[in-house]
Parts: structure tokens; sequence; C-alpha cells
């Protein structure tokens, strides 16, 4: 049987909320993988979480796992849950067969088993929600991309096209680093981490984030694309399908057409804050069916107020 382990990061104590709340979509609704180990990574100088909130980790066989995060890039977006993701992967590498990396505002709400990869591959990874930084296809390799490509030594005919799941854009591999599923003896998550750390300390990187912000809140996302490219085979690379790592507050961008039927369709799915959740303001087409309707009426109050004042 494949031992797998879901991991998030949590550096906060809304984080940690959050991760409650999918440690508790795990056991509820992932099936055959709801026994899995569950690990929230949280920085060693960060506050303790409060009592409660550890007390129901502690319900949930939730184990809280420090990690040392990089000072030096304490200002870059996302570059601490790199630096989680590559401890919890190291850590796992001597324990599991897969490590499902997900961002703390992620629910399992369907049988997770489309997150087992494949023989032969290494690695499933989601396209971005939006384009944004990212370089379209049909154009030559933008600046920024081409900059990438280049200090990681990505070969040409390594790259290859993604669309995106909201703004439908095709763009050069680009991919959500909330949703990340590795084996971890392979180490492509450590590697990432190495490689945004070096990269950030970079006068060429370091001038597009002056040039636009954008650069420097999606840079993280965008090492990891790079990366993937530049150390792992095209045909080890798993694009998960769309029912993984859906965008439920990004919903009313999305056409109808392109919704799903029900929210109970789906296997996972971000919601960015807790907010998304509380109000449920989903376009009322939008199905929500038992058990998650209840499940989600037990854990998030409307307007969540309830929940925020418990922990």
């Amino acid at each position: 049987m494949t031992r797998v382990v879901f991991a998030t990061c949590a550096a906060s104590g809304d984080d940690g909320r959050k991760a409650l709340l999918l440690a508790g979509s795990v056991r509820t609704f992932a099936a055959g993988l709801r026994s899995g180990a569950i690990w929230v990574l949280q920085p060693d100088r960060a506050q303790r979480f409060a009592d409660a909130l550890e007390n129901r980790f502690a319900a949930l066989g939730v184990e809280t796992v420090p990690f040392a995060a990089d000072e030096e890039v304490s200002g870059i977006p996302g570059a601490a849950r790199a630096a989680a993701a590559a401890a919890a992967e190291k850590r796992a590498a001597r324990q599991a067969d897969l490590l499902v990396w997900m961002d703390p505002d992620s629910l399992v709400v369907g049988a997770a088993d489309a997150l087992l990869l494949p023989e032969g591959r290494s690695i499933g990874l989601s396209p971005v929600h939006l384009g944004l930084i990212g370089s379209p296809w049909e154009r030559p390799a933008t600046p920024f991309w081409s900059l990438l490509y280049r200090k990681l030594r990505v070969k040409r005919d390594a790259v290859f096209p993604v669309t995106t799941i909201v703004d439908r854009r095709r763009v050069r591999a680009y991919f959500d680093a909330g949703l990340v599923v590795v084996r971890p003896a392979e180490g492509a998550l450590r590697r990432w981490h190495r490689r945004l750390v070096r990269l950030a300390g970079d006068a060429a990187v370091k001038a597009f984030f002056i040039e636009d912000a954008s650069f420097h809140a999606f840079f993280h996302q965008a090492v990891l694309a790079a990366s993937v490219l530049a150390s792992v085979p095209r045909d080890s690379v798993l694009e998960l399908p769309a029912p993984l790592n859906y965008p439920l507050h990004l919903l009313e961008r999305i056409p109808a057409e392109r919704r799903p039927w029900s929210l109970n369709d789906l296997v996972t799915c971000r919601y960015d804050d807790l907010a998304t959740l509380g109000r449920r303001d989903w376009p009322a087409e939008m199905r929500l069916d038992e058990p998650l309707r209840g499940w989600l009426d037990d854990m998030v109050p409307r307007q969540d107020k309830d929940f925020v004042a418990e922990l």
C-alpha cells in the first residue's frame, strides 16, 4: 500500500485554523487516503499555536513539525512555504512513498486517490489559476522567464505549455505552488527551495521585482516551474486534472459552463481566506450537497465568527 503524507505550512494562527480545516477534511473525505499522516510545518521561531488548536490537531492525529525558515529571503512571498515544503520532503523521504504538499487554504472534499502518482511519474502539479506573469506560449519567452531558464539551465525542448485554470491562457509551464505531489526521495521540493534562495539574491532577478511587484509576488511559483523544467523529464511530470486545486474564491471569474455542477464533484479546492467559506457566496447555481454541506456547517459557521472566536 502506498504510504502517503499530507503536509502544509502554518506560520500564524490564521494559517493554523486553515490547517485544522484541511486536516479535518482529509480525515473525513479522503477515502482510502484519510488515515495517512498529516504534518503541519511551523517556523521554529513562530509563536506556538493556542492550546485549543494544538488539542484539536492532536485529536486528528496531526503532527506539528518545526522547520528553519530562511531569514535572508523572509521578504519573498512564498519563500517560507518553499522552505517548509523542502523540510517536509526531506522528512518524508525516510518514511513515505508520496508527499502531498498543500497550501493551508486547501480542502479535500472527495476521494483523494486522484492524488496518487501513476507509475513512471515523479511529480504532479496543477497549472496556475491566473496567467498574470506567465509567458504566452505563442510568443518568445518573456525576459523574466528567459532569465530563469538561463539561470537554471532549462533546455529549450524541456519547456511545454499549460492552460491556466481561470482565464484559460496558454502559457509556458507555470504551476500553482499550493498543490504539489512528489516522490520525496527524488528531491524536487528541496531543489525548488535551494534555487529560490539562490535566485532571490541575484541582481538581475531583483531588477524585475523593482520593475513590477507581480514578479516579486509570484516569484516562488515561477521558480517552482523553472526548477521542474530544469530537473524533471517531461514524461515524469503529471498535470493534475481540474477537480484538484479548484479555486472557489475565483468562481465568479469562471464562466458558468466551465464550473463544476456541484462542489461535491471536486477532489480538492482552495478558498483563499476563511471568510469565503463563512459567506458561502459562490454562484447560486452551484450545488453543495451532503455530506460536504453538513461538514462545512459544523466546521465553519456562517460568516466564520464562531469558528474564529473559538480558536
